[in-house]
């Protein structure tokens, strides 16, 4: 999913709202575990994000929602959920060098969508989501960084090893590129 919204603005921030309680899941209903939470904080810097940013939820100020997010319990805050992400930042800080200065690898494999698709990938009852998640995730199982390139694709101007056309809705134009 984050390389997915990389894609969709390159060379912008990325923002991921709503992270405590499951992240940009591509509708996919979920709320992570501490974790979860961490192991995400972790592909989330491993993507290039510059920073998250956690705020504290006070009951008093804001109602039920913490406690609906496993943030705050009625009573204390020391949740799972806030403990164990307070324990993976606190991990993390010893590669604050690394994280300054790293750059992620390099896609070798890249995906192609439209960026329709993409906007409209609700409409099709969480087939595509499913199909991107399904097929990064067993890309990066086999060891491999994966990318995607949204709209065109020039096989001249290609800076990936392969390309995976998921999708049977293509542009006539596009066949010959393609092969």
């Amino acid at each position: 999913s984050l390389a997915l919204l990389r894609a969709l603005g390159p060379g912008k921030g990325v923002w991921i709202s709503e992270f405590q309680g499951g992240g940009f899941t591509l509708g996919r209903p979920i709320l992570y575990t501490g974790k979860q939470m961490a192991l995400e904080m972790n592909a989330a810097f491993a993507h290039g994000i510059e920073g998250l940013i956690y705020y504290r939820w006070d009951p008093l100020l804001t109602g039920p929602e913490p406690w609906i997010n496993a943030m705050t319990a009625v009573d204390t805050d020391d949740t799972e959920k806030r403990l164990t992400l307070k324990q993976g930042i606190a991990e993390l800080r010893e590669f604050e060098p690394i994280l300054d200065e790293g750059r992620s690898i390099a896609p070798s494999v890249g995906i192609f969508l439209t960026r329709e698709q993409v906007v409209h990938a609700s409409e099709s009852g969480g087939a595509l989501g499913a199909t991107m998640s399904g097929i990064y995730s067993m890309l990066t199982a086999l060891g491999y960084e994966a990318g995607f390139v949204l709209d065109e694709f020039d096989p001249d101007d290609c800076p990936f090893d392969a390309m995976i056309f998921p999708h049977m809705d293509i542009a006539a134009a596009m066949v010959p590129a393609i092969r």
